[in-house]
């Protein structure tokens, strides 16, 4: 529990912050001997045991010359001798006093803030506006002298000023009413002539400032211009180096598109081709095996009955040749093994011949004759290997397989 009392039994904000606060039990372990007898150390008994010892206080004082852990220290209450009464006092008591001390002088600290703050807030606006009141003040006076003195009253009052004062200053001069009517009569000229003196002077004196005013204006109008025209010219070639920018991109874009696409036409022709070519090659080899092997079995088939063996065998069932299959099972079915390959001899090949044609022949039809070269049955079709040799035609569903001839 971090608590607020530091060193020096004084309370500060950076206590507050970093002191902690450990409290320790009134009770002690009695190291006395269980025999109830006190031990005697040179012949003077032990002198009572008080809680106001330090070894007895509630929590110990910071020690300054303890090493710094982490660069802080572990502060402790100081060891009240005083204030604190001979009978213990509850932990959570103690606790609770000085979290009502901490709360109240937090409060203050707080206040004191706040006064401190308004002060330095107050006294930095009275600091700029009498700042700001010591700049503005000579600009008010020389307007104020600047128009006084260009104003056509100003004038009017400076000559009537100079009127009177000539008025009096020639009776002196010349000692008589008559001589000074006709010496100011004499005299007017001159006067007059200084008044217009001055007051073209005064004119001029306008009108050379409205003149550099005006040259002023003019100036800073050519220049604001000159800029204007030069940041104008820069957005324009701003705008068309985009737009080239944007016209190189699109026309790569295009260029690149149609090298591409005619690339990959070009690629799909040559594939197309390699497939039709790999399709044509595949179909004229499955179509000549099934020729080759319709010669051979015609072949064995003129042998056997030359040799007066009867040629004939049962085909299977009816529904067994409506039954489909897909082709992956198919060749899963009909897979090649190792051993199979291995072992091909004159037999397997002829097995595999024979096997070949009698699933073609079931897939076709359900009944087949066979009818010798050239020779046709009135019920006759033609073979769908294409083949003229072998004609193969369905006779009133007779499911054995014979010759026309027989």
């Amino acid at each position: 529990m971090k608590m607020t009392y530091g060193y020096t039994m004084q309370l500060t904000c950076s206590n507050v912050v970093s002191t902690i606060v450990t409290t320790r039990p009134t009770a002690q372990r009695d190291e006395r001997p269980r025999g109830g007898t006190n031990i005697v150390v040179g012949g003077v008994p032990p002198s009572p045991v008080s809680n106001q010892e330090p070894q007895h206080v509630y929590a110990q004082g910071c020690n300054p010359k303890k090493v710094k852990r982490k660069g802080r220290y572990q502060a402790q209450l100081p060891a009240f001798r005083r204030s604190l009464p001979a009978l213990p006092i509850p932990v959570h008591r103690l606790n609770e006093e000085l979290r009502k001390e901490r709360d109240a002088f937090m409060k203050q600290l707080h206040k004191e803030r706040m006064d401190k703050f308004q002060l330095e807030t107050w006294a930095a606006t009275k600091i700029q506006a009498v700042y700001r009141g010591f700049h503005a003040r000579p600009r008010v006076i020389s307007y104020k002298t600047r128009q006084r003195f260009n104003t056509i009253g100003s004038i009017r009052l400076d000559l009537t000023g100079m009127q009177e004062t000539l008025e009096q200053a020639s009776p002196r001069r010349a000692g008589s009413p008559t001589k000074s009517v006709s010496l100011v009569k004499e005299g007017s000229p001159d006067w007059r002539t200084d008044i217009r003196d001055r007051a073209n002077m005064k004119k001029d004196v306008r009108t050379r400032k409205e003149r550099m005013n005006q040259a002023a204006t003019r100036i800073q109008s050519c220049i604001r211009r000159f800029l204007a025209r030069l940041g104008f010219r820069r957005r324009l070639h701003r705008r068309t180096d985009e737009i080239y920018l944007r016209a190189i991109l699109t026309i790569q874009k295009v260029f690149r598109g149609y090298a591409l696409r005619s690339k990959i036409l070009r690629a799909v022709a040559k594939l197309q081709s390699e497939s039709a070519l790999q399709i044509q090659s595949l179909i004229r080899g499955i179509q000549a095996r099934e020729r080759v092997c319709v010669l051979m079995f015609e072949k064995k088939c003129d042998e056997k009955r030359q040799a007066g063996e009867p040629l004939q065998f049962t085909l299977p069932p009816r529904f067994h040749s409506v039954q489909r299959f897909s082709p992956i099972k198919v060749l899963y079915e009909h897979r090649k093994t190792k051993a199979s390959l291995e072992f091909k001899s004159a037999k397997w090949r002829e097995d595999r011949l024979y096997l070949a044609i009698h699933v073609r022949i079931n897939r076709s039809i359900s009944c087949f004759h066979i009818s010798e070269r050239n020779h046709f049955c009135p019920c006759c079709r033609k073979s769908p290997f294409g083949c003229p040799a072998v004609d193969l035609s369905c006779c009133n569903g007779n499911r054995s397989l014979r010759t026309c001839r027989d």
